[in-house]
């Protein structure tokens, strides 16, 4: 049995892909983190903002997005759903992306959703320059 047969390239090809995907994640990660810290900063003040971020490990985002949902609602309840709104906005606009379709569904929806397109995005970007 040949190691095509096997399946060797298609383990050699996701290994890459999922190697690759790391980057873009990492990324991702920062710029939301970054759109986090900027509506936090607007909406509470820096010195608020700066007390809640230092429970946050950009690292974790967006993975543990979920996790940031629910400790901002146990904080600041129905308000949280502003704090929402602002972060999503900020992202948009990062990656120009229109809020309108983002707008009235699920945060958690929204962040994965703006990741998968971005990498999507970043992806075909970074295979153009390979080519040329």
């Amino acid at each position: 049995m040949s190691m095509e047969g096997a399946g060797f390239p298609r383990f050699m090809k996701n290994f890459r892909s999922s190697r690759g995907r790391d980057k873009y994640e990492r990324e991702f990660s920062r710029i939301l983190y970054d759109c986090l810290r900027d509506a936090l900063n607007e909406i509470l003040g820096e010195t608020t903002s700066a007390t809640i971020l230092h429970h946050i490990d950009e690292k974790q985002l967006p993975a543990e997005i979920k996790s940031l949902t629910e400790t901002l609602e146990r904080i600041f309840g129905s308000g949280s759903c502003i704090i929402e709104q602002f972060i999503l906005e900020r992202l948009c606009s990062r990656f120009e992306l229109d809020f309108e379709k983002f707008k009235n569904r699920e945060f958690t929806y929204c962040i994965m959703e703006a990741r998968d397109k971005w990498i999507a995005y970043e992806r075909v970007a970074d295979s153009k320059k390979r080519k040329h």
